[in-house]
C-alpha cells in the first residue's frame, strides 16, 4: 500500500549502517546499529522495548576523522520487528549542540 500526500519529515532520513551505543536511563549502555538518520533524529534496531518519550544517551560512531558523537534523544516509535527479534526505535535528538549537528549533517 503506497501512501499519497505530504511528507511530514522535517528533514530527509538517509540509511546507513553506523555501530551505534545507546542508554535507556539507568541501563547499561547497549550496542547497536543505526539504520537511517537525519539531522532531527535517528531510527535504530534494539532488541529490548524501550518505552514511548524515553530519554536516551547515543553515540554514533561514525566512519573516518569524525569518530564518534554523543547525543541525547527522545524516542517517538517504537515498532516490534516481524520475523526477527527486537525493535525498530525511532528517536528525535534533543538538546543538541552545533557541533555535534554539524558532524551528523557531514555524515549523511
Amino acid at each position: 500500500m503506497f501512501r499519497l500526500g505530504k511528507e511530514k519529515r522535517r528533514a530527509p532520513r538517509v540509511k546507513v549502517h553506523y555501530l551505534l551505543r545507546y542508554k535507556a536511563g539507568a541501563s547499561e549502555k547497549v550496542l547497536s546499529f543505526v539504520k537511517d538518520i537525519s539531522a532531527v533524529g535517528i531510527l535504530f534496531h534494539s532488541k529490548e522495548r524501550i518505552p514511548l518519550d524515553a530519554e536516551l544517551e547515543l553515540e554514533i560512531n561514525f566512519h573516518g576523522p569524525d569518530g564518534p558523537v554523543r547525543v541525547n534523544a527522545r524516542t517517538v516509535r517504537v515498532k516490534a520487528l516481524r520475523g526477527m527479534d527486537g525493535f525498530e526505535v525511532g528517536a528525535e535528538f534533543i538538546n543538541i549542540d552545533e557541533n555535534a549537528r554539524a558532524v551528523i549533517k557531514r555524515n549523511i
